[in-house]
């Protein structure tokens, strides 16, 4: 299990030495990274597959991925099985143990920390694979594949923002959106209803008004129709 460094206490140090180590790459493998794009990967592997003026077609190409950049290579052949016509494929699945370096940030100590991360190889051919291979995938049929010249381009009305304005049938002045809301105290328009009041607002407004009769006094100005009472009488 790989040592838990405290990141208050040590900082990670930049192998430079590791860049020289690693083997160069070969013109058909693709080493894919988890902080760039799939659109690029995916271009190139098809170019690679079908060939162009400035490239070379292959037969074989390889797609590499580690840890995070696993799903980015498996999406990217998905997507090349796609475009390109009798692609076989063969995956295999392994573990690799990477050293990281780490320094005290007082004492600058070195510290260097060994773990294990998942990595995948996926060979895309247009020749016949192995097929008793445990990660053989044979070609997809003809109707699930659309050669990338033959893929229908976006057209421009499909997505689109309206004038100002354009939201519904038009927002009005103040005091109202569009032209179903008026102002405020307005009457209430088509397909409003009117407030009624409920059955113990009622009573109240009966309760208030022989307190008055008894008093000798007015009642107060009755709510408009369409407001609202007051909360302190809301059921």
């Amino acid at each position: 299990m790989a040592t838990r460094v405290d990141r208050k206490e040590y900082r990670r140090v930049r192998d430079e030495s590791a860049k020289d180590t690693k083997p160069a790459t070969a013109e058909n493998e693709i080493r894919v990274v988890a902080n760039h794009g799939q659109r690029h990967y995916i271009t190139y592997a098809i170019s690679l597959l079908t060939g162009t003026e400035e490239k070379k077609k292959f037969e074989t190409i390889k797609i590499s991925a580690m840890g995070g950049a696993i799903f980015n290579a498996v999406n990217i052949a998905e997507i090349v099985k796609r475009r390109v016509e009798g692609v076989h494929q063969i995956t295999d699945i392994a573990t690799e143990v990477v050293s990281d370096k780490y320094e005290s940030v007082e004492t600058k100590k070195p510290l260097e920390v060994e773990r294990k991360v998942a990595t995948i190889l996926v060979t895309l051919s247009t020749k016949p694979l192995d097929t008793k291979h445990v990660g053989y995938q044979a070609p997809l049929p003809k109707s699930e594949v659309t050669e990338q010249e033959d893929r229908p381009k976006p057209t421009g009305s499909g997505r689109g923002r309206a004038g100002r304005g354009g939201r519904g049938s038009g927002r009005g002045g103040r005091g109202g959106r569009g032209s179903s809301r008026g102002g405020r105290g307005s009457k209430a328009t088509e397909g409003e209803k009117e407030y009624q009041p409920s059955k113990a607002e009622k009573q109240a407004d009966a309760i208030e008004n022989s307190h008055h009769e008894r008093a000798g006094t007015k009642p107060a100005k009755a709510t408009p129709t369409g407001q609202s009472k007051p909360k302190s009488i809301r059921n």
